[in-house]
């Protein structure tokens, strides 16, 4: 299995395609094609495609677990992944909230957007952990 070397910084602009980027990601650090993860966990190909794109919305819990099963995720890939979860969450949220204020200035869209950054950051840094992890086996 090849390393999941997730560079973050390739959806700055885009952070609500964050799990797609980091499924896609592990799916190749397991050297797995579209077509066998989709098969084992049972969904469609073109399901799977969206959501490694960003043009679906991470997974339902149960959905979630097929893909881990399907993969053979670690845990710190879970978490990752995970992870992103919440911040496509947390940026739907944001981008909600900031319709709704009409873009004027608000503590709630301030406090969701420190949020937002602090997940990321997160995410930034686990990946880190898991370049060098990789690298010491």
């Amino acid at each position: 299995m090849q390393s999941t070397d997730i560079n973050f910084k390739a959806f700055d602009s885009r952070p609500a395609k964050a799990f797609g980027y980091c499924l896609f990601k592990i799916r190749q650090a397991h050297g797995l094609s579209q077509k066998a993860v989709a098969l084992d966990a049972r969904m469609d190909q073109s399901y799977l495609a969206g959501l490694e794109t960003g043009r679906r919305p991470p997974p339902r819990e149960r959905q979630l677990q097929r893909l881990f099963n399907a993969i053979q995720v670690t845990e710190l890939e879970k978490r990752i992944l995970k992870k992103a979860m919440v911040l496509y969450k947390l940026y739907q949220a944001f981008d909600e909230l900031r319709c709704v204020s009409l873009m004027r200035p608000s503590e709630n869209i301030s406090i969701i957007g420190l949020y937002l950054n602090q997940i990321y950051q997160e995410l930034f840094e686990e990946n880190q952990c898991t370049s060098q992890e990789s690298a010491m086996s």
